[in-house]
């Protein structure tokens, strides 16, 4: 009996391992298999490399900036930018533009969606930067956005925008916070974060935005990309249909795309915050060239007219990118 009773024993333990080993051992398949799921899935997506324009990323598949705006349109569209009576003559250019998207181009700026949205974001962009820059306002000789880029600071600032009771970005002594760049950053704590964003010391050096215009496109382009508030969508998720609204936003009429509907309240979902690579790419001067002049030539017979989506801009997104920047980044700018 005893002998039967220890087989038993023995029996009932050799069938529990047994079990226990088949067991563990399909869900170790199980989970393997998960894995191996989602490492096939992330190696089917394809990545792709245009160069020093953009690289290593899924967006860069897409069309490039270069691919559809080039040194003339930039020209036609800013082309009061280097008046005599102008702020900023002879600062801002295309080059300098070109090279600051290359960092943000493979975050999806510009680069999202088919052609016919990326060049609307384009627009908006250009249209936002346009608006928040022109000396000539829509009463002026070729409207808004030719009167573009007419600034590269705040002139006659009345205060140096030190908010002493921050102190995550504390105000530097000697430091002047008032208004730069393509989309004017104001405020000790704006500087400080749209430095990190950028990987530079704006917080001790905020005077780099007036000195530097790939480094004030670069802010610009980085603001864009990024929520300014928590439960906020950035100004580039809405636009290019990433931000979902809830309940509350659709029936307050806040939604995506590209209605001025869209753009006149907040959002409150939170989106990813962009943060560009640590220092520009080098640009070659066959996919970018340079300009000889500032000067816009837009009589010079190698400049075909503007296109119509570019006119566009000229007359519908210079007001509404205004007022989707008033909306989406209160924030910023704010004086």
């Amino acid at each position: 009996m005893k002998r039967k009773t220890r087989n038993k024993i023995i029996l009932t333990t050799l069938l529990v391992s047994a079990a226990a080993i088949l067991i563990g051992g399909t869900v170790a398949l199980i989970l393997t298999a998960g894995t191996w799921k989602v490492k096939m899935k992330e190696s089917r997506e394809k990545i792709c490399d245009k160069g020093w324009e953009c690289s290593g990323s899924k967006y860069c598949c897409n069309d490039t900036i270069t691919d559809f705006f080039k040194v003339y349109q930039f020209e036609n569209l800013f082309s009061k930018r280097n008046s005599p009576v102008a702020h900023a003559v002879g600062f801002w250019d295309y080059q300098s533009f070109i090279t600051a998207a290359a960092l943000f181009e493979p975050l999806g700026f510009c680069t999202t969606g088919g052609k016919q949205m990326q060049m609307m974001e384009l627009c908006a962009f250009l249209g936002h930067v346009g608006s928040k820059t022109s000396c000539g306002f829509g009463v002026a000789t070729g409207g808004p956005t030719a009167w573009g880029l007419c600034y590269n600071h705040e002139m006659s600032p009345k205060e140096d925008y030190c908010d002493k009771t921050n102190l995550q970005y504390p105000c530097v002594e000697g430091a002047e916070y008032y208004g730069r760049g393509a989309i004017p950053v104001f405020w000790n704590y704006n500087y400080g974060a749209a430095g990190d964003g950028i990987h530079e010391d704006l917080l001790h050096h905020p005077e780099y935005l007036e000195q530097n215009a790939t480094m004030a496109f670069m802010a610009a382009m980085w603001r864009w990309m990024t929520p300014m508030k928590k439960k906020q969508p950035s100004a580039h998720d809405v636009f290019v249909g990433n931000w979902k609204p809830t309940k509350n936003d659709t029936l307050a009429k806040r939604l995506p795309g590209t209605t001025s509907t869209s753009w006149a309240s907040a959002a409150s979902t939170p989106a990813t915050t962009a943060t560009a690579p640590s220092r520009p790419p080098s640009t070659p001067p066959t996919r970018s060239p340079t300009i000889s002049s500032n000067k816009a030539r837009t009589d010079h017979p190698q400049f075909p007219p503007i296109p119509r989506w570019l006119i566009s801009m000229r007359s519908s997104f210079a007001s509404l990118t205004l007022l989707m920047y008033r909306w989406c980044c209160p924030g910023y700018g704010a004086h």
